[in-house]
């Protein structure tokens, strides 16, 4: 057997309502579940001990299994061989990151046995379509149960958690060399671009301004532009390990991809956020392709009112330009224009926005420049 495994008899898997008594189920804010979603969630051995991996981290916050003798709802029992799986929630980009991280357990066992997650929302009562099609990209074909009341496991293989965004490095060399294994033989065409948008998500998510003429003056290179959220994951699994050179708006599109990227591509990332530390860690750690971080953002428009703190977000689309084509993804020629251009000369109200952006405009009236 690998290193950081194990199988505990009688194990207990602590999920659900009775670890989180205090959190309303229909409630999802941020700061709701910062204080209490992740509490008393993981692994104890029949002796109520932690095993090593019964702990975890999801969402910046760390978990610790509640004791079993603290418990005050009846638990339920699984008489049956399962393998334990980790923390699940309903945000496609930290399933992605700290989700699948203990999934290479799936080699060291003969038998096709099932994988038990625990959830970080208590609103979360499925495992998300999304997360299923993603497992059977990778060839995992167990059955996938949601845990959602602390059970008693008959027998449970439990693994170090080896991939995770928080994690240092992010990545185990034997989870990257895991991956290699399972991930679809796609060829990289080496003519085939692709831009990953934001533009269709709507005034809820925060994205660019004028998305859409980045989008068209892209096609006129020869892109194809990707939409994620119209694709399904075995599809934008497909485009992103063919691809031979990639841009992606910002966004956890950019971490599906990294978990296939090959050397022979290259990509760029068009921020629309401060590149955090963490991001950092988590690209150095999946080394295989060459990256390009464009930072451009000159301002942007506040997220306050019934949309809360996301802002929409204003770039140099002609910096953007200009950077695309010294890094080598777009010819030299031509020049990109927008609405940053004409704020350095004073003209800001008189910009016509498209209509994309107009929409996003219309509950974010304030321009805050950086």
């Amino acid at each position: 057997m690998s290193p950081g495994f194990a199988t505990l008899d009688n194990a207990w898997v602590m999920a659900g309502a009775a670890t989180l008594l205090d959190h309303p189920p229909d409630s999802r804010s941020d700061p709701a579940l910062g204080r209490v979603a992740l509490k008393g969630i993981g692994v104890r051995a029949a002796d109520d001990t932690v095993p090593e991996g019964g702990a975890g981290m999801y969402r910046h916050r760390w978990t610790y299994p509640i004791s079993i003798s603290d418990l005050d709802t009846p638990p339920a029992d699984m008489d049956a061989e399962a393998i334990f799986g980790g923390i699940i929630g309903p945000q496609f980009g930290h399933v992605v990151t700290q989700s699948i991280g203990r999934l290479w357990v799936v080699e060291q066992v003969d038998a096709d046995l099932p994988i038990l997650f625990v959830n970080a929302n208590p609103g979360l009562d499925r495992i998300p379509g999304y997360f299923v099609d993603l497992l059977r990209t990778i060839g995992i074909t167990n059955p996938l149960i949601l845990l959602r009341q602390p059970t008693r496991v008959r027998k449970l293989h439990l693994g170090a958690e080896l991939m995770n965004l928080e994690r240092k490095p992010a990545a185990d060399i034997r989870y990257l060399e895991w991956l290699a294994r399972v991930a679809p033989p796609v060829t990289v065409d080496s003519g085939f671009k692709v831009y990953v948008s934001r533009s269709r998500l709507g005034p809820r998510f925060e994205q660019y301004l004028e998305e859409a003429a980045l989008e068209a003056a892209l096609a006129g290179e020869g892109y194809r532009v990707i939409h994620p959220e119209t694709l399904s994951v075995p599809d934008q699994i497909a485009a992103y390990q063919r691809a031979g050179r990639l841009i992606f708006a910002d966004g956890s599109a950019m971490h599906l991809w990294s978990l296939f990227a090959k050397p022979e591509q290259s990509a760029a990332i068009i921020l629309r956020r401060p590149w955090h530390p963490i991001f950092r860690l988590w690209f150095k750690s999946f080394d295989r392709a060459a990256l390009t971080v464009i930072d451009r953002r000159v301002g942007g428009f506040s997220g306050k009112g019934p949309l809360g703190r996301k802002p929409a977000v204003l770039l140099d689309l002609s910096e953007v330009w200009a950077d695309l084509a010294e890094s080598g993804f777009r010819g030299g020629q031509g020049r990109l224009s927008g609405a940053a251009d004409w704020i350095k000369d004073g003209a800001g109200a008189e910009y016509p926005w498209d209509e994309v952006s107009a929409g996003l405009l219309s509950t974010r009236p304030e321009l805050a420049l950086l």
